[in-house]
Order: structure tokens, then sequence, then C-alpha cells
């Protein structure tokens, strides 16, 4: 499992909850999908815009699906003015 995403300085170590998440960053968040056979690598592809709650869960059931690609939910400090978050 390949799960990369951005924690507060003061979180624990391991076992990382969506509270140590710094949703303050952006109101705006993509999910960054690297899809992996083997140990060959694909090309990215951005899901999104999202809230961090909502990127923050959709990760957590791609891994179910796939759980040997790579994901990063990342924030989006601008957001491109075509795109509105999901709701």
């Amino acid at each position: 499992m390949a799960f990369d995403y951005p924690v507060r300085a003061e979180a624990a170590e391991e076992n990382h909850c969506f509270e140590d998440l710094p949703t303050e960053w952006s109101e705006d968040w993509v999910i960054e999908v690297t899809p992996r056979e083997v140990d060959e690598e694909a090309d990215s592809a951005v899901i999104g815009p999202m809230s961090a709650k909502q990127a923050w869960d959709y990760v957590h059931e791609l891994l179910e699906l796939r759980p040997y690609w790579t994901y990063v939910p990342q924030p989006l400090y601008e957001p491109h003015p075509h795109y509105t978050r999901a709701r």
C-alpha cells in the first residue's frame, strides 16, 4: 500500500487519522493517483478538486480496490477558476 500525505508536525508517528491532515492548508484538495503493475510505474492522474475530508475518504476507498497503486492527497492553494469543489 502506498498512501503518501502531509501530516501535522505534532502528529504521532503511526496510525494517522484524518485529524492529522493539515486541512487548513486549503479548502480544495486533489488526489494524485499513480497506477503500478509489479515494479512498473505509469503516468499519474489527478482527481478533484474536493474537500479534504472527501479526499481522505476517497483515498481509503481506492486503497481497498487497488492497494498496490500510489495515492497522494494534496492541497490546492490556488484552484483553477474552471473547477468547483464537489460537495
